[in-house]
């Protein structure tokens, strides 16, 4: 199910000053002419200032790009196990 944060506040009563659950993922479409580095870079910083506040603590704020998630991400916390990325049986049996 996608839905945004504001349904999730409006609907079901989510705190918008709780960020320390593991149970949403976020989603950013990026720009066309956003320059991939600097974001990742933004983000880091941004982490850096949630830990110098103490707003998490042994956490940090990372990206992922979408096409990553299904076959290769094995992350703690994942809604449920991924396969593992592999080439397809049938074409490993081709003649070259």
């Amino acid at each position: 199910m996608l839905i945004s944060y504001p349904t999730m506040v409006s609907e079901w009563g989510e705190s918008e000053e709780n960020w320390s659950g593991n149970n949403t993922y976020t989603y950013v479409k990026l720009a066309d002419h956003t320059n991939y580095e600097q974001f990742t870079n933004s983000l880091a910083n941004f982490s850096q200032r949630l830990v110098a506040e103490k707003k998490i603590e042994n956490e940090e704020v990372i990206e992922q790009i979408i096409t990553d998630i299904h076959l290769h991400s094995q992350k703690t916390f994942e809604p449920e196990n991924n396969s593992e990325a592999m080439a397809n049986p049938v074409d490993s049996l081709k003649e070259s």
